[in-house]
């Protein structure tokens, strides 16, 4: 009986390991806010159950160990009433579901530090989603609303989000960075490079058996 009676649950910085139970956010219909930041929480986020909550206004989920998709059942008809929602630096996969433009009051969103591809929904952007990105840019400077959210794939940015760099050499670059809100610099691999990455990844517990060449740059690499 007591969990019905929960509004806030604020347990961010704690160190707090293991999965969310999504039965049990079931069980807390007046819950109001559920943040969760920086901690060691994995496994996937469980968006019917957090879904069905009428009450939940705010979800600070970022900064965790989260995989899987972005779940399109959080965003319910008639149970959308999200006003932040914090799910950057995850492992998250996949693309921003469809579904979230029924939250019609969101003002905090952030996907960045992810693996998420595709485009934001269109219709989810606007002036009124983390607007405070452009209160000091410069009235001539073009206003992408989607890059409040997350920087495009084929760009960069400092924290990923706006002020996006987009990548130089086109749709090669665009590929080769190719996750939403990509930080730090511009990816620009070859071929040899990608081999030597997974080489390296593959040799961790000890070298392959037999002779390898991959790092033997005289040689062509499909040789």
């Amino acid at each position: 009986p007591h969990l019905s009676s929960i509004k806030e649950i604020r347990m961010e910085n704690n160190l707090l390991t293991g999965t969310l139970h999504g039965i049990t956010m079931m069980q807390m219909p007046q819950l109001d806010t559920l943040s969760l930041s920086a901690n060691d929480l994995s496994g996937l986020i469980p968006g019917e159950e957090l879904g069905s909550l009428p009450a939940l206004h705010y979800l600070y989920v970022d900064t965790n160990h989260f995989v899987g998709p972005l779940p399109s059942q959080l965003a319910q008809i008639g149970r959308s009433q999200l006003l932040e929602l914090w799910v950057q630096d995850n492992a998250l996969s996949g693309t921003v579901p469809a579904s979230y433009v029924r939250f019609d009051k969101l003002h905090d969103f952030f996907v960045d530090g992810n693996k998420l591809t595709g485009a934001l929904p269109p219709d989810l952007c606007g002036p009124e989603i983390n607007s405070d990105f452009f209160i000091e840019a410069p009235p001539e400077a073009e206003h992408n609303y989607c890059d409040s959210i997350a920087c495009p794939a084929g760009s960069v940015a400092f924290e990923g989000v706006y002020p996006c760099e987009k990548c130089p050499g086109g749709e090669a670059a665009r590929l080769k960075n190719r996750y939403l809100g990509q930080t730090g610099s511009c990816s620009d691999y070859e071929q040899r490079d990608v081999l030597m990455m997974f080489y390296d990844a593959t040799t961790k517990g000890g070298a392959w058996n037999g002779v390898s060449d991959w790092g033997d740059e005289g040689k062509e690499v499909c040789d």
